[in-house]
């Protein structure tokens, strides 16, 4: 991580920014100009057998890239990553990094760019995957870019991007709203409001110490968080 740091020049943070918003921009205008023949039978073409074993070799690489993501981010904001491994879940290889230092960062932007770092070079990768699919004629190679365009774009946001779920997005916008454990707070203020409201229960409780703001915040999460997890759940049994 230190090597591909040292990579780029100091300072060079906002070309490195500038560069990627032209990757994406021009991935966006790629994809309205393909709209059709890129979604044209998308079931069958991606949950056929042999581009579902592509999948399988596709997903560990995009996300290792992902996670090289965050670790190159907490580098260069003067953090360490000490641990980057591989975990197996439901026999699927998934790279990760240790990205635990960058809580100790005081500036929550950088905390921030951490936590997107990883969804902003997958996008950045689904781009460049997707202007040589399109250039590219029918074979392995297109159904193989087709794949990765899905996984590094649609996949990504879908679940990295967003906050309901416990991933990238989530951290981003606990840092953002300056709460931290915003899932576990939400919860827990749901349960102090049911006991109080609902049971009737509120002589025995301890008051929690929350600006309106926090309250309202934690309300919708709480909420919003079980009905999303609810939908995906019910997604993936149907």
């Amino acid at each position: 991580l230190t090597a591909l740091v040292g990579l780029f020049p100091r300072g060079s943070g906002k070309w490195v920014l500038l560069l990627w918003a032209f990757g994406i921009v021009a991935g966006i205008f790629k994809a309205a100009m393909t709209w059709e023949p890129l979604t044209e039978d998308i079931t069958s073409r991606v949950f056929n057998s042999q581009n579902m074993l592509m999948l399988w070799f596709a997903f560990p690489v995009l996300k290792a890239i992902h996670e090289l993501g965050h670790g190159i981010a907490i580098k260069a904001y003067g953090g360490s990553c000490r641990e980057m491994g591989l975990m197996f879940l439901l026999f699927i290889p998934v790279p990760y990094v240790d990205a635990s230092s960058s809580m100790m960062f005081k500036n929550k932007r950088h905390r921030i760019v951490v936590s997107l770092a990883g969804m902003m070079i997958e996008m950045f990768v689904a781009s460049l995957a997707l202007w040589v699919w399109a250039s590219v004629s029918g074979g392995p190679v297109k159904a193989l870019l087709n794949e990765v365009v899905i996984l590094a774009s649609i996949t990504t946001l879908f679940f990295n991007g967003n906050p309901l779920l416990r991933f990238d997005a989530y951290y981003a916008l606990a840092d953002w709203l300056e709460i931290p454990n915003l899932g576990q707070k939400a919860n827990k203020y749901i349960g102090h409001l049911l006991q109080k409201y609902v049971f009737r229960v509120g002589d025995e409780l301890q008051a929690m110490l929350l600006t309106p703001r926090e309250s309202g915040w934690l309300v919708f999460y709480a909420i919003g968080s079980f009905i999303y997890r609810m939908v995906v759940a019910f997604g993936i049994i149907f």
